[in-house]
């Protein structure tokens, strides 16, 4: 199965039905398929302008080139099958046997291999917000088709998710300080172990529970070579990384550096109830993302997308305490306005948020979203993905698996599209 190609649209046409701000860059463009150029019964209330300049019929009461328009909604969710293959995954040694200094090197060269035009403006995700989901879903509102909804609990207007990737052992001495900054602010995390990595400190993670924390896999050896595995020996790591995370009710799976194949999604779905390793927007290995800022449903596999850039990538892209503290509270705001699931992902490790100055900036960030207008709702990740999988408003079908896919894995995206799916939220081509 081949993977649908998008084009960036610039969108005219009634752009004053729409909400105010959801452009974030100011810029009405939008990512769409290819739009067919056929002639339309009724006089289109939005057009979409190709890198050429020539306007095609976007848009109508009643319905779209795609009929009611779901076909883009899946176009976009099909970006969240695979990602791009970094180098750092065809190392022949583990990555955290390298010194802290090379470490830092390789993440400076995957930045530079993934440099995006200003803007981003040329490569679907843009970074750090893409806004085609929330567009689109503006568009069809207006036009009276159906449009995706999805409800917080007590009807709250926003949610709020906080989790680490636990790569290391000295990752792990450090949970405990920022664990103790989010519980003074009433809050509570999920901590992703990759328990062949180091030694479990079992006596630290029952406690972590008892106090409210959740704990989630992340991988068994965080190598970056587990997507890409035979899979039989995906599985064989899969199936370790549950058995020694058992005790504590591991129910989410992250993918190291979100890597991700159709193979390791079918894999994850048969052992966990939900994944995180979808990115709505990722510049460091990508671009990368489905540019959904909602958790989403797939059969038995909840996605609950990390949706504020991470502060491994920040801190590769060489910003200040000042200037991560600036985007994330203007992300959270854009996520705040249209309702979405604010996901904050930190590392405990040395060189990450474990760094005194970068304790400091989390604190900041998570008093500035909780002082910020609005209810909100906070759940663990576990929490947000039983929220999705009660939902059964706003239904689409899933995108297929790049081209390539195991014929096992085509079974299930072809079971998961007769079901549907509940993805509950909301010139250049790629």
């Amino acid at each position: 199965m081949v993977r649908r190609a998008l084009r960036l649209y610039r969108l005219e046409g009634r752009l004053e039905l729409l909400p105010h701000g959801l452009w974030a860059d100011g810029y009405p463009r939008l990512w769409l398929p290819p739009v067919p150029g056929d002639a339309v019964a009724r006089e289109p209330w939005f057009w979409a302008v190709d890198g050429r300049g020539e306007r095609h019929p976007l848009a109508w009461p009643g319905g779209t080139p795609w009929g009611d328009g779901q076909t883009v909604f899946r176009a976009l969710a099909q970006r969240g099958w695979a990602g791009p293959r970094p180098f750092i995954s065809r190392l022949p040694l583990h990555p955290h046997r390298l010194p802290p200094a090379a470490r830092h090197l390789v993440r400076q060269v995957l930045l530079a291999a993934s440099r995006l035009p200003p803007n981003g403006s040329c490569s679907f995700p843009r970074w750090p917000i893409e806004p085609s989901w929330e567009v689109w879903k503006a568009v069809l509102a207006c036009c009276s088709l159906p449009v995706p909804s999805f409800r917080w609990p007590e009807a709250e207007r926003y949610g709020l998710c906080l989790s680490h990737d636990v790569d290391t052992a000295a990752g792990q001495c450090n949970v405990l300080a920022l664990a103790r900054i989010e519980e003074d602010l009433g809050l509570r995390s999920a901590w992703f172990l990759a328990p062949g990595n180091y030694r479990i400190d079992r006596g630290l993670w029952g406690e972590m529970t008892a106090r409210g924390h959740e704990v989630a896999a992340h991988g068994l050896r965080h190598d970056f070579k587990l997507p890409y595995l035979s899979p039989r020996r995906m599985a064989a790591r899969l199936d370790r990384c549950c058995e020694l995370l058992a005790e504590f009710g591991a129910a989410g799976f992250r993918s190291p550096a979100f890597l991700r194949t159709p193979p390791l999604v079918e894999a994850v779905a048969a052992r966990f109830v939900y994944d995180s390793s979808v990115p709505d927007t990722l510049r460091l290995h990508g671009p990368d993302g489905t540019g959904c800022v909602f958790p989403w449903r797939l059969g038995p596999l909840v996605e609950v997308p990390v949706t504020l850039p991470y502060d491994g990538e920040l801190l590769a892209l060489g910003l200040d305490a000042r200037a991560c503290f600036a985007l994330w509270c203007r992300k959270a705001a854009w996520i705040r306005q249209v309702g979405g699931l604010v996901h904050l992902l930190t590392h405990p490790d040395p060189r990450f948020t474990a760094d005194r100055s970068q304790r400091e900036l989390y604190r900041r960030t998570l008093a500035a979203i909780l002082e910020a207008d609005g209810p909100l709702w906070h759940g663990l990740p576990v929490e947000a993905a039983r929220v999705a999988a009660s939902q059964q408003a706003g239904r689409w079908q899933t995108g297929e698996p790049a081209s390539g896919a195991s014929s096992s894995h085509e079974a299930l995206v072809n079971r998961a599209t007769d079901e549907t799916i509940s993805l509950t939220g909301a010139g250049c081509s790629t």
